[in-house]
């Protein structure tokens, strides 16, 4: 599988990560997780394509409330409204019983992001 040899060349957090979906498309959301469950969890605390990816193979498990958890974890480290739209989104669609709140970003920096400062440009002279 081209992942394999890419994890061997390149064991970064994201390819890793990419390695265990790939691993989910080919043998099943069980394979996908053991991917995933060796990845130590200091290392991906912050990283949250790592949650994404967890919740989606909690839940295709039927593991609700694992998912819903993981998902919580992945809105709430995203920094792109999209993204965080999207996994909310998804959240309500999948768990009406477990439906999250109206998270608030881990961070100001979605807030920056959603709403730039206004830039004052003087006038030429």
């Amino acid at each position: 599988m081209f992942y394999e040899q890419l994890v061997r060349i390149s064991p970064a957090l994201g390819t890793r990560v990419g390695h265990a979906a790939a691993v989910t498309e080919a043998e099943g959301p069980e394979a996908g997780l053991a991917v995933l469950d060796p990845i130590a969890p200091d290392a991906v605390s912050h990283y949250q394509p790592y949650w994404a990816v967890r919740a989606h193979l909690l839940q295709r498990l039927g593991k609700k409330r694992e998912a819903a958890d993981a998902y919580d974890r992945a809105i709430g480290l995203a920094e792109d409204p999209a993204v965080r739209e999207f996994l909310l989104q998804k959240t309500r669609l999948s768990f009406p019983r477990l439906s999250r709140r109206n998270l608030k970003p881990k961070s100001d920096i979605t807030l920056y992001y959603q709403q730039p400062p206004k830039l004052r440009i003087p006038s030429a002279v």
